[in-house]
């Protein structure tokens, strides 16, 4: 051992032999080595964000606590954090430049540990998150929230939550859609109308649902027509996905992370227990961008806390940075998103329930009863606002009926229908009258020429009407239509016949006659669970369906049904939804139609309408039962031996809208003409499914449908009254471009299925 080398040598290998002599293999797994790791966390500090709350942990160490000092690659220090003992390890914390990846170097200082323990790290900036948070409530419970508060109150209540950036839902609960017709569903934005003007509160471009499973297909028609771009879902396969109908419109539909709600992530809890969290929910969304949404329907007493810790947390953090009402940050992070996402299709197999209640189909019936006398109502409105305005009635038949030009009496035949229509009138005093040629959404005045009824006394054996394409017969046991034959002798009724009921027994039958119209077939009949009550079927001359009016008054439940059983297996079944329609092959409970069902087999189909009895349970082996309530409750049902589209649907469904009779007795001074109608639709294969009349009746809305596939223009044109300018506008009520000038009226572009809003302005008399 000559050389310095070699005596090293040799001292280190005594050493290293003797430490391996003490320390035996379990005790070397005893005493881990010294290790310090860094891990940046999802926090950045005020104000600029570029340094980053990095945590340490340094474990094989069995001291109290320690001190940690980090230097960067020029051995400039950084920081020092104290260590103390959690958990088994050491752990402390320092805000650290990182705007770029760095290597720094720790050198921890603690008792047991000889001189500082030197650990290289290479740090990585990790993602600067945003979290949008939405609270986005149920217009009715906002409004009904503010309506039990004494003005003061109010007031305190309206700024609580526009601080917290509470928008009212543009979209109703789905249930609550396929209830509606067809302008309230395009308007059901407008719901939050009196929200804005009265409380401050807005609605923004985003809806809020539970699911998408059971809402209308043609949802996204009335979300896009208001400018609603975000449908945020509860749940869903893909974190986003395009919502679409059949016009094109669409949403995106952006799927809420698991947990990702305000309570969960402790914003009203202390700022230890939401850091936590939070730091938790973004280290499991770490590959689905820098964008999180945090969403509640909730307006709790807990918002003005949760408001204050998310600004102080905005204050101590510039990342996560949490936007409250985030809107536009969804947007920018929607803009990166690419356009060919997968598109979400709709099952139709599960709609939705309809809330607990003492009869669901008495909501539907109490919807549709509604939505007759509106339409009505909208039909007349704008041309009595001009016609009649000498008249006192509020309602604007009335109104009209006093200003007709006549001498003579009769009565204003009503057609609330987009078509112009040939019908059977029911008059106050029983009797019938063909009116034709009534315009649609018009009137016109009809001489009353109504025919008396002949009442003819049948045996229920031989108990038989034949009509235009159907001839019936009335079962004699149970009262319920057991026949309905073709002129080509097929029948269409399955063996448990049309308008059955449970238990039904006929009591007694007539047969009514109206020349020249058709005739009705009356059947008294009892049932135990509705006792005594009335079904009549008419048959009709000159139109192709039969209609079906059942009088229940006291049923012994609150809801009950009747059943319709078709000849053939069902092969498909469609139903008009509001905006359009659906169609599906599975058994189907709970389904609310519009103003038509068609079941269609593979040698022809039935079509259905319930006025009041919407709400239905379909089988695939062609069986229907319509859910009705006490009162009346009516059906209309046409077969065809070829599948008619869904235009011929949409015609059948609305010649069932009933055509309301207001007496006119005779006005030598009247001024109003003897028919007509606001505006005209050129094309037959359209309609005018909306009309809303603004509240000092200068203005008006029309809301016209395009009922073929094709994009193309449709024109309007001037009825009895005329306009001095029209525009464009979303269903919110938005001008926007797409309307032409043509001869007498305009002409607007819409999408195949497509609906458009246009506002007619300086309405006035056409010629005046």
């Amino acid at each position: 051992m000559t050389d310095r080398r070699s005596f090293v040598t040799t001292v280190t290998s005594s050493l290293s032999g003797a430490a391996a002599g003490l320390l035996t293999p379990r005790a070397l797994l005893a005493t881990p080595a010294l290790q310090v790791v860094a891990q940046p966390t999802v926090f950045w500090a005020q104000p600029t964000g570029s340094e980053n709350l990095v945590r340490f942990a340094a474990s094989g160490i069995d001291a109290p606590a320690g001190r940690l000092r980090v230097y960067d690659g020029a051995r400039r220090l950084l920081g020092t954090a104290g260590m103390l003992r959690s958990g088994g390890v050491l752990q402390g914390e320092l805000w650290l430049p990182l705007d770029r990846p760095v290597s720094v170097t720790s050198e921890l200082e603690a008792p047991g540990v000889r001189g500082p323990h030197r650990t290289p790290h290479r740090l990585t900036p990790p993602k600067r998150w945003t979290i949008a948070w939405l609270t986005i409530a149920a217009p009715d419970d906002l409004a009904n929230a503010l309506a039990d508060l004494p003005p003061v109150a109010r007031i305190v209540q309206t700024a609580i939550w526009q601080e917290a950036g509470v928008i009212a839902n543009p979209l109703a609960a789905a249930w609550r859609l396929h209830q509606l017709d067809h302008l309230p569903f395009l308007r059901g934005e407008s719901g939050a109308h009196p929200l804005r003007n009265q409380a401050g509160i807005q609605t923004a471009s985003i809806a809020l649902i539970d699911d998408v499973d059971g809402f209308p297909a043609t949802t996204p028609i009335a979300l896009a027509g208001s400018d609603v771009r975000y449908v945020i879902r509860r749940h869903g396969a893909a974190p986003y996905a395009w919502w679409s109908a059949p016009d094109g419109s669409r949403v995106l539909a952006v799927t809420l992370p698991s947990g990702a709600d305000p309570d969960t992530l402790g914003f009203a809890d202390a700022a230890e227990v939401m850091e936590s969290r939070i730091a938790t929910h973004l280290a499991s969304r770490a590959s689905d961008g820098s964008f999180t949404l945090v969403a509640q329907t909730a307006v709790h007493d807990r918002l003005p806390r949760m408001v204050a810790a998310v600004t102080e947390w905005n204050r101590r953090y510039a990342f996560p940075r949490i936007l409250i009402g985030g809107a536009e940050g969804l947007a920018a992070a929607a803009a990166t998103l690419p356009q060919d996402a997968s598109p979400i299709t709709l099952p139709t197999s599960n709609l939705p329930a309809i809330p607990p209640t003492a009869s669901p189909a008495a909501h539907v019936a109490t919807e549709r009863i509604a939505s007759m006398r509106s339409r009505v109502d909208a039909a007349l409105r704008p041309l009595a606002n001009f016609l009649a305005n000498g008249s006192h009635h509020d309602d604007p038949g009335r109104r009209l009926a006093d200003t007709i030009d006549t001498t003579v009496a009769g009565f204003l035949a009503v057609n609330p229908s987009p078509f112009r229509r040939t019908a059977v009138v029911d008059l106050p005093d029983g009797r019938r009258q063909r009116v034709t040629d009534i315009p649609a959404l018009g009137y016109a005045f009809v001489l009353d020429e109504g025919v008396a009824p002949e009442t003819l006394p049948v045996e229920p054996a031989t108990a038989r009407a034949r009509g235009a394409t159907l001839t019936v017969t009335v079962d004699p046991g149970t009262g319920a239509l057991r026949s309905a034959r073709d002129r080509h002798g097929r029948e269409w009724i399955g063996a448990e016949g049309f308008n059955a009921a449970d238990g039904s027994v006929l009591l007694s039958l007539e047969r009514i006659d109206y020349p020249g119209i058709g005739a009705d077939l009356v059947a008294r009949r009892f049932a135990p669970r509705l006792g005594d009550f009335t079904s009549r079927i008419s048959v009709w001359n000159n139109a192709p369906w039969i209609d079906i009016e059942n009088w229940v008054d006291q049923p012994e439940q609150s809801e009950f049904a009747f059943g319709f059983d078709t000849e053939a297996t069902r092969r498909r079944l469609r139903w008009e939804v509001p905006a359009g329609s659906q169609e599906t092959t599975e058994d189907i409970t709970s389904l609310t139609h519009l103003r038509w069902l068609a079941s269609d087999s593979d040698d022809g189909s039935v079509l259905f309408r319930g006025l009041e009895s919407a709400l239905v349970d379909v089988e695939r082996s062609g069986h229907l039962e319509f859910r009705s309530v006490r009162g009346r409750s009516r059906f209309r049902v046409q077969v065809a031996s070829t599948t008619p589209s869904n235009q011929v649907c949409a015609r059948f469904g609305w010649n069932a809208e009933p055509i309301a009779v207001v007496p006119v007795s005779g006005n030598t001074r009247g001024s109003a003409p003897r028919f007509g109608t606001a505006v005209v639709l050129d094309q037959t294969d359209a309609a005018i499914v909306g009309l809303d009349t603004s509240v000092d009746g200068t203005a008006m809305t029309v809301f016209v449908q395009n009922l073929t596939s094709e994009s193309r223009f449709l024109t309007l044109g001037y009825g009895l009254l005329a306009w001095s300018s029209a525009h464009r506008i979303d269903f919110r009520g938005r001008e926007m471009a797409g309307v032409s000038d043509a001869p007498d009226g305009l002409a607007v572009r819409i999408s195949g299925w497509g609906i458009a809003a246009v506002r007619l302005t300086g309405v006035r008399v056409r010629g005046g």
